[in-house]
């Protein structure tokens, strides 16, 4: 509901790369495909990594570069008249989101734990195991607050191979597909592989 209300041109502005990962760059570029189908044109802010900015240009959507740890505004934002700001990142970005606001920005910052959140209209948390109401102090906020599984940013194909597939069966030995990203830095994956391996081969199913 509040996406009918944003103004024509919104900025999604996200990190990626080889060193942190391109999760953040993924699900935004499934938020953009939702704003363009509600005729918005979304433009994105990109730290200068060549893999994170190929993404999002073979997905057809405008970009400049720009980067959380220099603390300030872009030009291509302020030329916009109170332009309407996705944030996603992990970083504590206070100053930049205090920034934004004096611009007269609406911002929705997602899957942030900071004190960044406070600033922000909207804090939106995609993670079903995440209890974000009782795990953070939320006194100081006046915005809204969204989460849990229903709020993870899936794109369509997955929808449509789905609906595709056939009856799900299962059978020992169990085949798992273990997906940390495309850059996966922290070696996660080798971590979950580690722990499956110990799983007992006697699971009914």
């Amino acid at each position: 509901t509040y996406i009918s209300h944003l103004t024509s041109h919104i900025f999604i502005w996200t990190e990626g790369g080889k060193r942190i990962g391109m999760g953040h760059v993924c699900r935004d570029i499934v938020i953009a495909k939702a704003l363009k189908k509600k005729r918005c044109v979304p433009i994105f802010l990109i730290n200068n990594d060549t893999a994170a900015v190929e993404r999002i240009k073979n997905n057809g959507f405008k970009w400049f570069l720009a980067d959380f740890n220099n603390k300030r505004i872009p030009e291509n934002i302020l030329r916009f008249s109170r332009p309407d700001v996705f944030l996603d990142t992990k970083k504590d970005i206070t100053l930049i989101m205090d920034k934004l606001k004096d611009a007269g920005s609406r911002l929705i910052l997602l899957d942030n734990t900071t004190n960044a959140r406070l600033k922000a209209d909207i804090n939106i948390y995609p993670a079903a195991h995440f209890d974000f109401m009782n795990d953070l102090d939320w006194s100081d906020f006046k915005g809204k607050i969204y989460g849990g599984g229903d709020y993870v940013p899936v794109d369509e194909v997955f929808f449509k191979a789905r609906e595709k597939a056939k009856g799900l069966n299962h059978s020992l030995p169990f085949k798992i597909l273990v997906t940390m990203g495309g850059a996966d830095p922290n070696n996660l994956t080798g971590m979950v592989v580690s722990a499956l391996k110990n799983i007992k081969d006697d699971i009914e199913v």
